[in-house]
Order: C-alpha cells, then sequence, then structure tokens
C-alpha cells in the first residue's frame, strides 16, 4: 500500500512536465471552436494545479460574436478549472471529472439595447466525449438598460447530438430569484423545460415548459399573484423568427392562451398574434390575489368579464384589431 500511494504521488508530481499545456490549450479552442461555430480564443496560460486534486487552471478565454454584433466578443471568461481524467489524458483522451467557470461576461447587446449577464458561474460533472453532462449555473443578469439586477440559477443535463453544434438540455430548469421589478413590487419564477439547439443553423426548439410565477405588491399591500404558465417556443435565428404556440397562462380562475410570432428580430423587430382572456368573475379573483377592489356604482360590474384581440408590436407601437370586451 505505502509503494503504491509513493507510486500515486510521484505521478501527481510529474503530471506538469509529462504532458504539456499547451497542447491542450490549442485542444480546448479547436473543440470550442468547432461546438460553438465561433472562434474560441484562449490569450491567458493554461497553469497545473496538484492540490486539492489535479486540475487545469485557464485564463483570459474569449468567445467570438456573431456578425452584425459588432466587435466585442460574445463571451469573455475570468478563469475555468478544468479536472481533467488522468488516465484517460495521458492515453491521449480529453475527457474531465468537472469543469468549473467563473467571472463570465456575456454581451448580448445589439444597437445599445440588449442584455447583460454579469457574476456568471457554471460548474460540470464529468465531461466525457459522447455522455451527457450535468451542468449548473447561477448568474446576475441586467437588462435594456435597467438598474435592477435579476438573480438566476439553472441546472440541466447537456447531451452532444449527431454533429458537435447540436445539443440537447433534458431536463432544463431555470429559478428567477425573488427581485424588485418597480414601485416595490417584487418577482419572482421558475421554469422546466426540454431545450434542442442547433449552434450552426441558430435554430432553438424549447418544448414542454412549464412555468410557476409569483408578484408581490409593496409591503403595506396584500397583493400576491401567483400562476402557472405553458407554451412551446420555436427560435430561428437565420429567419430572424420566433414562434410561441400553445400558450396558457393560469392564475387561480384567469385564464389566458394565445399565441405569436416575431420576424426580423435582428434588424427590424415586429410581432403579431393572438389573445383571449376566458370568462371569470374579475371582482372576486382580485378579491383572493389582494388587490384593491375596482371603485364601480354597480357591485355587480365586471362579476363576468371576457376579452380576445388580434395585437401586433412594431418599434414605439402597439396594436389591437378586432378588440372585443
Amino acid at each position: 500500500m505505502a509503494a503504491l500511494l509513493s507510486l500515486l504521488v510521484a505521478a501527481l508530481l510529474l503530471i506538469p512536465y509529462l504532458i504539456d499545456p499547451g497542447g491542450i490549450k490549442a485542444e480546448i479552442e479547436r473543440r470550442g471552436s468547432a461546438a460553438t461555430g465561433r472562434e474560441l480564443t484562449i490569450a491567458g496560460d493554461l497553469s497545473w494545479s496538484l492540490f486539492p486534486w489535479p486540475g487545469l487552471e485557464v485564463t483570459g478565454i474569449a468567445l467570438a460574436n456573431a456578425p452584425g454584433f459588432g466587435p466585442e466578443p460574445l463571451a469573455e471568461i475570468e478563469r475555468a478549472r478544468l479536472h481533467p481524467r488522468l488516465l484517460a489524458l495521458v492515453g491521449g483522451q480529453l475527457e474531465f471529472d468537472g469543469v468549473s467557470i467563473e467571472g463570465v461576461r456575456l454581451n448580448l447587446v445589439r444597437d445599445g439595447q440588449g442584455l447583460m449577464v454579469k457574476e456568471l458561474t457554471l460548474t460540470t460533472g464529468p465531461v466525457v466525449p459522447g455522455e451527457p453532462v450535468e451542468l449548473d449555473l447561477s448568474a446576475r443578469i441586467e437588462g435594456y438598460g435597467a438598474a435592477t439586477e435579476v438573480p438566476v440559477t439553472a441546472a440541466a443535463t447537456w447531451t452532444a447530438e449527431s454533429t458537435p453544434r447540436r445539443f440537447l438540455l433534458d431536463p432544463l430548469t431555470v429559478r428567477v430569484e425573488a427581485h424588485r421589478v418597480t414601485d416595490g413590487i417584487e418577482a419572482e419564477g421558475d421554469l422546466s423545460a426540454r431545450l434542442e439547439g442547433d449552434v450552426g443553423t441558430g435554430r432553438y426548439l424549447l418544448e414542454g415548459v412549464e412555468m410557476r410565477f409569483g408578484l408581490t405588491g409593496p409591503a403595506q399591500s396584500d397583493a400576491r399573484v401567483t400562476g402557472e404558465a405553458t407554451a412551446r417556443i420555436d427560435l430561428d435565428l437565420a429567419a430572424q423568427t420566433l414562434a410561441v404556440t400553445g400558450l396558457e397562462v393560469r392564475s387561480g380562475t384567469l385564464v389566458i392562451d394565445g399565441e405569436g410570432q416575431g420576424r426580423e428580430l435582428l434588424s427590424n423587430p415586429r410581432a403579431d398574434g393572438r389573445l383571449a382572456v376566458r370568462e371569470l368573475d374579475l371582482r372576486a379573483w382580485m378579491r383572493q390575489a389582494g388587490l384593491p377592489p375596482l371603485p364601480t356604482p354597480d357591485p355587480a360590474a365586471l362579476t363576468r368579464a371576457a376579452m380576445h384581440a388580434d395585437w401586433g408590436l412594431e418599434p414605439e407601437r402597439v396594436v389591437l384589431q378586432g378588440l372585443v370586451v
């Protein structure tokens, strides 16, 4: 046993001299570029750490942005820690027992609009070519000039499909922690779905979407609206289209259903669709949600309410057609 331990310690100490980090760096760049369809570069150094477990630390990682989004990288990563499987590495195979990514900055901005992802941390389970990978992510997101940062956590099982750029996240879960929206109103929610994507063609299909949400009013208010939603979302970046079908939102007796289509998403975004509110006792629903009553002379008003319309969204314009209330 002592001899075996001595041999193991000696092997660990010799790793930095037997295996060239430069070769691994080039392989990571090659695989990352092939998987994403965008150039992955590593400007920093690769260094070995032996304790508490052998691993590689990589700094200065950048992933190029898509055409039309400016010269800034899509993603910049301060530091990534990789824990390779030593026997596979000695045999010339690049497999990992886990990956941890910290200090990620995502540039999802176009023409001054978009999302800023801050403080993103990603950790994985074992990374073996051809096998599913467990992912855990946490981040803070700020968007469209808003001062509020939204804390988000997510978990998924990643499976590579037939080509390097095709993938499947199933199951995918996302949790948005409680955060202030405006005027003391707080929002939170979680989502579960199945995401199938193709980075090469820019096609992403989100199926089996089930979302739960909650909206809480100011501290002095009893307002609390909770509900669930289901939908199917089909995004095609090459065609610049987005289709939302099978949308149904439920909050107690309030039921909203509809669908929508978006066009020219990256150049001149616009959308249209259908929305309907099924008949309900609006007064009773508002009481259950802790909302203040509507001041109407007739107490029976709005005890039967419904609405449906076709809608359209254009830059600085909202259109309602065929509105029936």
